[in-house]
């Protein structure tokens, strides 16, 4: 069992209770996305990384990846597998598709951030609608 030094437990403490435990978990970087999913003892993913994952890779150079770009990919997702996409920033989203749920900070690491958003699939439009 991994405990991170993280703010991490605030917001998988939240999803937990709130429906959230079992959604697909998204985040501009693993190392954020990671220290939540351990508290949920699941894997989450990430844009920097490709595929699911339990652990935490610091490297330098890690890109940065802007808000938009990740609604972008949990509202495919969330379109693909027809299921809410849980989108974890460390700013808050400006992409009107992500639905702001919560927000944590003031950890042991002082800029430590996180913006739980929910990205909700399209809802189905009748085939007779685009006729």
């Amino acid at each position: 069992w991994s405990t991170p030094f993280t703010g991490a437990r605030a917001p998988a403490d939240w999803l937990r209770p709130n429906g959230y435990a079992e959604a697909p978990i998204l985040c501009p970087t693993n190392y954020q996305s990671s220290s939540v999913g351990i508290r949920l003892d699941r894997p989450t993913e990430s844009l920097d990384q490709p595929g699911l994952f339990t652990y935490a890779v610091f490297r330098s150079g890690t890109p940065i990846i802007d808000s938009q770009s990740i609604v972008t990919t949990a509202a495919a997702r969330a379109n693909e597998e027809n299921t809410p996409v849980v989108v974890l920033t460390s700013d808050r989203p400006t992409d009107p598709r992500a639905e702001v749920r919560a927000h944590f900070d003031a950890s042991v690491v002082s800029d430590e951030t996180y913006w739980i958003s929910v990205v909700l699939p399209e809802p189905d439009v009748p085939a007779s609608a685009n006729s």
